[in-house]
């Protein structure tokens, strides 16, 4: 029988390692490793990028708290190149050879390729030596397994990614299969069929098979529309004898279809594919390094069951999502999405938040220069706005200086015509009056008593005189009676001297007011019925004062001719003064009129002694 490449490469490996093996003798070192340590068998079916994710998390999980050091030795029998009927045989021989008196104390296999070849030929290789397989569908265990085998069962089905991909393009209505050319492969198309069945109501499947590569490529660049493709491991050589990794085959399928491509195997996410759900055998092999560890450790393979485990995971890749248009809201929840492209936010960040600093600093540098121009601005223009208005203040305080020094001027003078012209001569006039009578003696006791009542009358009239002038002056009664009587007494008595009836009106007011809040509100009385009697052509007049929550209303109104509030008090002293007075007890006042309607005068003055009362009282 003529040996294939691969298999000369094999056997002439074998060989040499038997002549090695007999040509030395193992040094003492390696004697006590073999003796002390443990020994581990991996084998694989054939090379995949899928076993690389397998083998690392199997030893780590392997050796974990041995107290024993651990020799790994790895075999791929690639069984998917070369047809087993005629390479198995050439792969028992070398094996025996190459680990003939080396004893091996647990044996890994991977796949269900690898575990068949195994279990057919474990009497001739290893005899009991325990084995762990991994990565064998759920669907192979049904009856007992033969002494000494455990391991890991995973649940694998294609339709899984089927379901997804029509979730996402629920108008497909092609689905391509490629698969390759090999026995093994068209081994596995079979039952792949049979499973699909079911949606032959809605799809229709074409499996690209018995094709070169260059041609398959082709086919797959003009699909029709509404068209899927499925890519799964099944795709190891081509109709020319070609061996290619699946893996490798994805991308190439990947970037020449004119369709989605949705694969089963983690390692495809990344080639080109859309997604799926995906076998991640990582996850397989934490899990198979477990029950070797245990083995190791001295327990018997047959009392450990067999894990039941579903080692897949839905993931798409995110520049696939884009490039073919999918809604990422059609994605299952919880899908993971990679290889996002990353935003310039995320390339660039620490440049833009430095130049974002630097160009904030200076922003907040100008604004606050173009707020110091703007408050100096302000500023300047409240100084102008004060001068222009101090200055027209100073000309209206020099004004009203000069109208009170001439108001002051008119009231002395108007004392003085009273002194002169009124008391000056009722003094003289009884100066006379006394001299005469101490000249002329009364001729009777009764013309004496008749002109000492003269003198008498003479004397009231002045003492009247007097009284009347110093009121005038100041209203002593106002604290001697206090507010309200001050204010009937002044009704009555402008009623009786003048031809004016007023109208006293109290409300409340049963606290008294003090000395300065009562003379404000006495003298604006007197000012507003002043006016009423020079100006307003009226009758009558009405004065109110009332208590309010917190001070004192008082109230001056009158039926008159009424005047422009406005002019009147910018050209008279009377009206200005009683603003004066409230603004400097701290009250309000409100002066209305109208021609032809009269005028009204309202004064708020806020008392604090009346208003704390109040809430006493509330209290």
């Amino acid at each position: 029988m003529q040996l294939t490449h691969t298999s000369r490469l094999v056997v002439a490996a074998a060989i040499a390692g038997a002549v090695i093996a007999w040509s030395f003798t193992p040094s003492a070192a390696v004697r006590a490793r073999e003796s002390t340590g443990k020994h581990v068998l991996l084998l694989f079916s054939h090379e995949s990028m899928t076993y690389a994710g397998f083998d690392q998390p199997l030893r780590t999980a392997l050796v974990q708290d041995l107290s024993t050091p651990v020799d790994f030795y790895t075999e791929y029998l690639d069984l998917i190149r070369f047809p087993r009927e005629r390479h198995e045989q050439q792969i028992v021989d070398a094996l025996r050879v190459k680990y003939k008196g080396r004893r091996i104390d647990l044996i890994v296999v991977v796949s269900p390729l690898a575990f068949d070849f195994l279990l057919g030929r474990r009497d001739e290789l290893f005899g009991d030596t325990p084995i762990v397989f991994a990565s064998v569908n759920v669907d192979r265990f049904q009856g007992q397994l033969p002494a000494n085998v455990t391991g890991v069962a995973v649940r694998r089905d294609y339709k899984d990614t089927l379901n997804l991909a029509l979730r996402i393009h629920p108008d497909a209505r092609h689905v391509v299969v490629p698969v390759g050319a090999s026995t093994v492969e068209k081994s596995w198309l079979e039952p792949l069929r049979e499973s699909f069945k079911v949606y032959e109501d809605r799809l229709t499947f074409t499996y690209l098979t018995d094709l070169p590569m260059r041609d398959m490529v082709d086919r797959l660049r003009s699909l029709p529309p509404h068209s899927l493709i499925l890519f799964a491991p099944m795709l190891y050589t081509d109709a020319a004898g070609n061996y290619f990794r699946p893996e490798d085959v994805a991308a190439v399928v990947s970037a020449s279809s004119n369709a989605p491509v949705y694969g089963t195997d983690e390692p495809f996410l990344g080639k080109g594919i859309v997604g799926g759900t995906l076998y991640d055998m990582a996850s397989v092999g934490v899990a198979a390094g477990r029950i070797g560890r245990r083995i190791l450790s001295g327990e018997a393979a047959s009392r450990i069951p067999i894990e039941m485990m579903d080692p897949n995971r839905v993931a798409f890749d995110a520049r696939q999502i884009a490039r073919w248009g999918i809604d990422e809201a059609r994605l299952p929840p919880g899908s993971a999405v990679l290889f996002r492209e990353p935003s310039l936010w995320t390339q660039y960040r620490n440049t833009v938040i430095v130049t974002g600093c630097i160009v904030a600093g200076q922003t907040a540098f100008v604004v606050l220069l173009l707020v110091q121009r703007g408050r100096r601005r302000r500023a300047e223009e409240a100084l102008r706005t004060s001068e222009a208005a101090l200055r027209g203040s100073y000309a209206e305080v020099r004004e009203l200086a000069g109208r009170l020094i001439s108001a002051q001027e008119s009231e002395r003078r108007r004392i003085a015509r009273d002194l002169h012209d009124d008391l000056s001569q009722k003094l003289a006039l009884l100066s006379i009056e006394i001299e005469g009578l101490a000249a002329r003696p009364a001729a009777s006791t009764a013309a004496l008593a008749e002109a000492a009542h003269k003198l008498a009358m003479q004397t009231g009239d002045i003492a009247g005189d007097v009284h009347r002038l110093s009121h005038d002056l100041h209203p002593a009664r106002l604290e001697i009676i206090g507010l309200v009587p001050a204010l009937d007494g002044l009704c009555r008595d402008l009623s009786r001297q003048h031809d004016l009836r007023v109208e006293f009106r109290k409300r409340g007011m049963d606290h008294p007011v003090p000395t300065a809040p009562a003379l404000c509100l006495f003298r604006i009385a007197q000012e507003a019925l002043s006016n009423v009697m020079k100006h307003s052509g009226s009758k009558s007049a009405t004065v109110q004062i009332s208590s309010t929550r917190n001070g004192v209303r008082l109230r001056v109104a009158d039926r008159g001719a009424g005047f422009d509030a406005t002019a009147r008090e910018a050209a008279g002293l009377g009206l200005r003064s009683m603003r004066e007075r409230v603004n400097f007890a701290g009250g309000r006042i409100s002066i209305r009129s109208a021609a032809g309607r009269g005028t009204r005068i309202v004064v708020h003055l806020p008392i604090e002694e009346i208003a704390a009362d109040r809430r006493a009282g509330a209290a």
